[in-house]
């Protein structure tokens, strides 16, 4: 009886005030979610139908809604504390009025019992109409910036794959050229016979005070390599050393053998380095000559 009189009391209202909704639409993204929290006023424009016997849990009436749309009213008469609804998003919204049973003292007149349930009564929204331009609006920033996000998603997992290869061409490459390193490789030039450029110039071209690096191979060869002043790297025999095993020691991909300057001319520095380094048992680096000519990889 107490609901059947707050039906009658709200349907007959030709206005009706609604409250706000609150609502936020969440949406899952490949990095978590995103969020758009909502509010605005509807406005009632007329009812649409009603039942005025509507059973509990039932809709009570229609509204018709300024902008359009359409929510649907229910009513219930609760024994228990009002507490917020959660709000959702859908085709057709929904609004409840939810209002605690009066006291005894308030129900001796009818008069008293409406006052009662329109004081204590509770709007609240439990879904918000999908077709309300705030939703929309909403919805479509949303999708953007999830299509935005998407992209962001594939290029980075793009460039990723991009960076792997590179990776993975770079460990080929050194695979490869480490390979060439230890195999013979046929001869770019004809190197002097016997001992090198101990005979005149022990460092030819050596420009005053570059390091000197000495690197000790197999079979009792000694290299040194070093900057001349025309800024070319070049490999010789440490002075009074043959050259032998060159053309295994110093490839053609790394540089080439230079009659002219009696030596062999780096045009890969830091692969050249690399080959000796792989193939040498002792790395030593100095400024003088003198350091080592006794035995350049003495420890």
């Amino acid at each position: 009886m107490i609901r059947r009189l707050a039906i009658e009391d709200i349907l007959g209202n030709a206005v009706l005030n609604l409250p706000e909704c609150h609502v936020t639409i969440r949406r899952r993204s490949g990095l978590g979610h995103s969020d758009a929290k909502l509010v605005w006023q509807p406005e009632f424009e007329r009812w649409v139908d009603f039942s005025m016997d509507a059973p509990k849990g039932a809709t009570v009436a229609r509204i018709r809604l300024v902008d359009g749309e359409v929510a649907e009213l229910s009513v219930e008469a609760t024994e228990s504390s009002i507490s917020a609804l959660p709000v959702a998003v859908g085709d057709t919204g929904m609004i409840a009025c939810r209002f605690p049973i009066p006291a005894p003292q308030h129900l001796r007149t009818f008069e008293a019992a409406m006052a009662q349930i329109r004081a204590t009564a509770a709007w609240q929204w439990i879904r918000v109409p999908a077709g309300a331009a705030p939703v929309r609006h909403a919805i479509e920033q949303l999708d953007a910036q999830e299509r935005l996000e998407a992209d962001r998603i594939n290029k980075l997992a793009h460039q990723r794959a991009v960076e792997a290869g590179s990776r993975w061409a770079g460990i080929a490459k050194r695979n490869r050229a480490g390979e060439a390193f230890l195999r013979p490789r046929p001869a770019s030039g004809t190197p002097p016979e016997g001992g090198g450029a101990g005979a005149g110039n022990a460092l030819p071209g050596r420009s005053p005070g570059c390091t000197l690096t000495f690197y000790k191979l197999p079979g009792e060869k000694l290299w040194v390599r070093y900057m001349r002043a025309d800024k070319r790297y070049v490999v010789i025999p440490v002075p009074g050393h043959p050259w032998v095993g060159w053309e295994n020691d110093l490839p053609p991909e790394v540089g080439r053998f230079d009659p002219e300057l009696q030596a062999y001319v780096l045009d890969d520095v830091f692969r050249a380095m690399e080959a000796l380094a792989a193939l040498s048992s002792t790395v030593k680096s100095g400024r003088s000559l003198a350091e080592f000519i006794s035995d350049p990889c003495e420890d």
